[in-house]
């Protein structure tokens, strides 16, 4: 979620176009699934997150392959994806941070949709590496969600993390690519790590918009 747009990492909005990330799938055979496509948004859920502290706090505004903030039980965004070979880009992690001062209230937005994933098969070799196998990687397109009771998390800090640079009520947290070694990042995106979080309750309708206030403390 972010003042932007992008639910990869955002937190102005959960609800970015998740199914661009991936290539077109191939022709389907004869009684195999239909791909699954994009659907558009036919709903908005404003987050009025209000620091109900008397200190500054710093929310969660974008992350790298993990989102700023989360709805429970649901995947709202694609993490990273390898096809055949590629370097490892690290763990997940927070890249910027959203001040907000003592008694502000700041608005992020989700448009009720969720991440709908499907398989699709990828020749390696016909892309150049000669004598990889073939590979099956995971894709994701995002539909509306159905009505319902959900849990939204949003993470933050009370204090900036010390590689992170202030810049008004924004701030940015380099990092600094050094050949990383282990476990990929996750294929479907999950919120990014904080040490504080806040929660709230999300009651979706059938039809029509929703505003849900969130404190932090």
């Amino acid at each position: 979620m972010s003042p932007d747009s992008a639910v990869a990492a955002d937190a102005g909005s959960l609800g970015a176009d998740a199914g661009s990330l991936g290539a077109d799938a191939p022709p389907s055979d004869a009684g195999a699934k239909e791909t699954p496509t994009s659907t558009a948004s036919k709903q908005t859920v404003t987050f009025a997150i209000t620091n109900g502290s008397g200190e500054d706090r710093w929310l969660v505004s974008r992350g790298v392959y993990c989102t700023a903030s989360a709805i429970g039980g649901l995947s709202i965004a694609m993490g990273f994806t390898c096809e055949c070979e590629c370097p490892n880009p690290g763990s997940p992690r927070v890249e910027s941070y959203r001040r907000l001062k003592a008694g502000e209230t700041f608005t992020i937005t989700w448009d009720a949709r969720a991440l709908v994933t499907y398989p699709e098969a990828i020749d390696c070799e016909a892309r150049g590496w000669k004598g990889a196998p073939p590979q099956t990687v995971t894709r994701g397109v995002l539909q509306p969600v159905a009505a319902g009771t959900y849990t939204f998390t949003a993470g933050y800090e009370s204090t900036l993390p010390a590689r992170c640079t202030p810049s008004g009520d924004e701030a940015t947290c380099p990092w600094m690519y050094g050949g990383y070694v282990g476990s990929l990042p996750p294929t479907i995106a999950t919120r990014c790590e904080s040490s504080k979080a806040a929660t709230a309750t999300v009651t979706l309708p059938a039809e029509g918009d929703v505003t849900v206030p969130v404190t932090i403390d």
